[in-house]
């Protein structure tokens, strides 16, 4: 909420038609209206337990966008999936959030729905975003 304002201007300055934002902090107090930008369909997953955590996606109106249901009855509670269509073709978006404290428990529920994602949705194309917290990955050589 505190960063909201930044957000839109931000988006006056800049033509982006997907925003995904992890740790928004949100809340069901939280009202739609106030986190909505103009011009952009807003899709949001607030963290339902504990403090913090939580996703908000932004997909710029004139493009086709819906949530995908299969991927948000998963149980990794930090993510949100909408589909994009494109002419004849389907776009997947994932926001994902997983805390520097996450279990082994919580990794393998966003494992899976990864999995899910990629192996049985059917998607064109797959665009994955997030704040993954996982400081030993070496990207360069695929390791951990």
């Amino acid at each position: 909420m505190k960063k909201i304002d930044e957000l839109r201007q931000l988006v006056t300055l800049h033509d982006y038609d997907i925003i995904s934002v992890t740790e928004s902090w949100a809340t069901a107090g939280i009202r739609n209206a106030e986190l909505l930008v103009e011009g952009f369909s807003m899709y949001r997953v607030d963290r339902r337990f504990t403090t913090g955590g939580g996703v908000v996606l932004y997909v710029k109106e004139n493009l086709r966008s819906s949530i995908d249901n299969k991927l948000m009855s998963e149980n990794f509670e930090d993510s949100v999936w909408c589909s994009v269509k494109t002419n004849d073709k389907r776009l997947l978006i994932g926001v994902c959030y997983r805390s520097p404290q996450s279990s082994k428990e919580n990794n393998l529920k966003l494992l899976s729905v990864m999995d899910k994602a990629v192996n049985q949705c059917g998607y064109y194309r797959i665009l994955i975003m997030g704040d993954f917290n996982f400081r030993d990955i070496d990207y360069k050589n695929y390791v951990v």
